[in-house]
């Protein structure tokens, strides 16, 4: 009987704190509140001021990826306008993240990302109001603040950077024409065009060789 009555205390407390649960996620999920949210980091995109910018991002970013290929991966939070609800919906998924490889496709065996604790953002004299995430228990200094979440709660958006061209590569062909049809000299196509002398012979050479291909 004491075993019996233990149990039904602890099913007692459990479904109290289910219906508990059911109650504080009904009052964080409510459309008035995300439409705060956004209407917040809004005013402090029109202050252009960068701390207070980053601390709004902050809730709504998980991690900014970017590698030697040029190509960057921005992990966005669902719940970053429901203040407090990752901490509520929080499960047990391994806060490690693996890099992948230039492909995009496959890990990189044995390698694993290790996010540093970002400096501690002074807000001050920033007109953003007090931060929300000092009463929902957020901290958005912490790199795994999102880690424990499904990947379900996260969309990613992949950008690639276009190779930079230097300007020899991109005047190659106006310079080899003003060659040949003022017979200037390196010197005088320097002067003509504001470069250096290296750079109008490097831009001669990529010239001739895409004549050539």
């Amino acid at each position: 009987m004491e075993a019996n009555q233990a149990r039904c205390v602890a099913i007692d407390g459990e479904l109290q704190a289910l219906v508990g649960g059911q109650e504080r996620l009904s009052e964080m999920i409510d459309d008035q509140v995300a439409l705060k949210s956004l209407a917040r980091l809004a005013n402090v995109m029109k202050l252009a001021n960068p701390t207070a910018l980053n601390i709004q991002l902050a809730h709504h970013i998980d991690t900014i990826e970017a590698d030697r290929d040029r190509r960057i991966v921005i992990r966005t939070c669902r719940l970053g306008v429901f203040e407090g609800l990752e901490v509520l919906l929080a499960g047990t998924a391994s806060p490690r993240r693996e890099l992948v490889d230039s492909s995009g496709s496959l890990p990189l065996k044995g390698t694993v990302v290790t996010p540093r604790q970002r400096a501690r953002l002074r807000h001050e004299g920033t007109t953003i109001g007090p931060s929300p995430a000092a009463t929902c228990g957020r901290d958005i200094h912490d790199p795994d603040r999102f880690a424990r979440l499904g990947g379900r709660w996260f969309w990613e958006d992949h950008i690639e950077l276009p190779a930079k061209r230097c300007w020899s590569e991109l005047n190659a062909e106006r310079v080899l024409e003003l060659r040949q049809k003022n017979d200037w000299t390196h010197r005088r196509l320097s002067e003509e065009l504001g470069k250096s002398i290296p750079t109008i012979r490097k831009a001669l050479k990529i010239a001739r060789e895409r004549m050539d291909a």
